[in-house]
């Protein structure tokens, strides 16, 4: 979970790329005509500031290692500011500073004309000697525009950085981690505090960079607002900001909080209809069905005789078309269906899947083996009306896409988004920090939750959160945009009370009560609670 900390009002937190940021920071200088150098003092003073609880005490002493882009110009700038307190610098060139820009260039021949100790790489046995004795290091080597694997001296640096046990603060992003995709490359620096400037990178919230910044904190460096927030930004990517629940009506009866049907479960696969059912009535879904086969009605009466069974005769316990119009005329009597859950992979049951999405007239989650049915013919979601959830995680996404995993490497949020204005449909890319796409290809990142839920059943247990969510809000975006939200909240509450290592689907299921009520009741504070701290 991120600290918690307050952020501008009324301002979302939105996260870009690397070349978006680029951009921004090229309007900032030519359309709002604020010197770059201004920009990097900025940024120093809010890398001082992300600093200041470790610098109550003067003369710390402080390592700040520099490369030769802007990154390196920011650590620059703060060596100067740092000077400035009557703190010990010492700061370490990983490259010539005949390569700065003009910009960094201008600060380096101010931090030159002061008292500063400023060197060039030195021999690896001095420098390990100087890190021993340093209280704090700056990483400045690299930001974000890294696009391939650290070697050599960097490589060296990063390393040593990381065995030092001391306090590290990295600028922009921890060095090494691929500002984009969040992905490792070669070795990353493992920092206690990370500030970004301007707004958030991907690679600051996506998995596995997420976890080298520490602490994330953000500076604006005095960006305008308008050149973040505007209506026509072309920024589509934003942390996770769900709306607050409708309220629950106070004489309403079990029809009023929605009728789920669920048309999930086969021989190998018990717990999965379990889950998702069971989770749509944890979450507030008045009036929950399950349609599945006899063996799979009957285990699950035993574990949720709230749920209200129909048993279907079926093939050696799998779906097939003959169940199709009886699954029909449930969907009628619903007020959306979730399918693929534990289905299984039977050529019937994928068979069956095809046709109910093309004729179902009802909002309906697709989840499970039915995405994999999904993935051999998408053109059955052009005869779809009602709005559609998908809910795959990467393997699956990458079935639909008809790709690899290597082609999806990097472009992830890129390709789910045309996939959904495409389609028109909406959909939960499931992970660390799951995106959450709308029709139109808008992206919510989801901070909440933890390693501990990457177990058999979560996903299941998120199809049932969905579906009640939906019956609430009469709306398919923010629906799961509050799902993925609730889950991952009912995660760490789980995670909190037996460890990470217990979790288990039933565990998030026990826990979605408790989590619906924070979430209700203190919507504003426990989405504060996720997002980094603006500076």
């Amino acid at each position: 979970m991120l600290q918690k900390g307050d952020r501008e009002k009324g301002v979302d937190v939105k996260i870009v790329t690397v070349k978006t940021m680029q951009d921004m920071d090229k309007k900032a200088i030519e359309v709002y005509r604020i010197p770059e150098i201004l920009l990097m003092e900025n940024a120093a003073l809010a890398a001082y500031r992300a600093m200041e609880s470790w610098l109550k005490r003067k003369k710390q002493r402080i390592i700040i290692f520099c490369g030769s882009g802007n990154n390196g110009g920011d650590g620059i700038a703060l060596a100067r500011k740092l000077h400035s307190e009557k703190h010990k610098v010492f700061v370490v060139l990983l490259s010539s500073p005949d390569k700065f820009g003009q910009s960094a260039q201008i600060h380096f021949q101010a931090l030159k004309s002061m008292n500063i100790m400023i060197r060039d790489f030195e021999p690896l046995h001095d420098l390990e000697i100087k890190l021993a004795h340093c209280d704090i290091i700056v990483d400045a080597l690299l930001g974000t525009g890294l696009a391939r694997v650290i070697e050599g001296n960097y490589a060296k640096v990063v390393e040593m950085i990381n065995r030092s046990g001391k306090k590290v603060i990295s600028l922009d992003i921890p060095s090494g981690v691929n500002g984009n995709s969040g992905k490792i490359m070669g070795s990353a620096v493992k920092a206690h505090r990370t500030v970004s400037f301007g707004l958030p990178k991907q690679g600051n919230l996506l998995y596995p960079g997420f976890e080298q910044n520490g602490r994330l904190l953000v500076s604006h460096i005095s960006f305008p607002p308008e050149l973040y927030t505007k209506a026509d930004s072309e920024i589509t990517v934003s942390i996770n900001k769900p709306k607050a629940l409708p309220p629950r009506a106070q004489d309403g009866h079990k029809g009023s909080f929605g009728k789920g049907l669920f048309i999930a479960g086969s021989p190998s696969y018990l717990g999965a209809p379990y889950f998702a059912a069971h989770g749509f009535m944890k979450s507030g879904g008045g009036y929950s069905r399950l349609a599945a086969d006899k063996l799979v009605t009957s285990h699950v009466s035993h574990l949720a005789p709230e749920t209200v069974l129909c048993p279907q005769n079926t093939k050696e316990g799998f779906l097939t078309l003959k169940n199709l119009p009886d699954l029909l005329e449930l969907s009628e009597k619903s007020d959306i269906v979730t399918i693929g859950p534990g289905l299984g992979l039977a050529e019937e049951s994928q068979e069956l899947v095809l046709h109910f999405i093309k004729k179902c007239t009802k909002p309906l989650i697709i989840d499970g083996d039915g995405l994999t049915a999904l993935s051999r013919d998408l053109s059955v979601l052009q005869h779809r009306m009602a709005p559609s959830l998908l809910t795959p995680h990467l393997g699956e996404m990458n079935r639909l896409l008809s790709t690899t995993a290597a082609a999806m490497e990097h472009h992830e949020i890129d390709q789910a988004a045309g996939f959904c204005r495409e389609h028109k449909i909406h959909l939960i890319l499931k992970g660390a920090h799951s995106l959450i796409i709308n029709s139109e290809g808008d992206v919510a990142m989801n901070l909440s939750g933890n390693a501990a839920m990457a177990t058999a059943g979560s996903g299941d247990v998120l199809a049932g959160i969905a579906a009640a969510l939906y019956c609430r809000y009469q709306n398919m975006d923010q629906a799961a945009r509050a799902s993925c939200f609730i889950h991952g909240v009912a995660g760490d509450l789980a995670a909190r009370k037996i460890g990470p290592d217990g979790v288990t689907a039933r565990e998030i299921l026990d826990h979605l009560p408790r989590a619906m009520s924070i979430y209700d009741r203190k919507h504003k504070q426990v989405l504060k609670s996720y997002w980094p701290k603006i500076i």
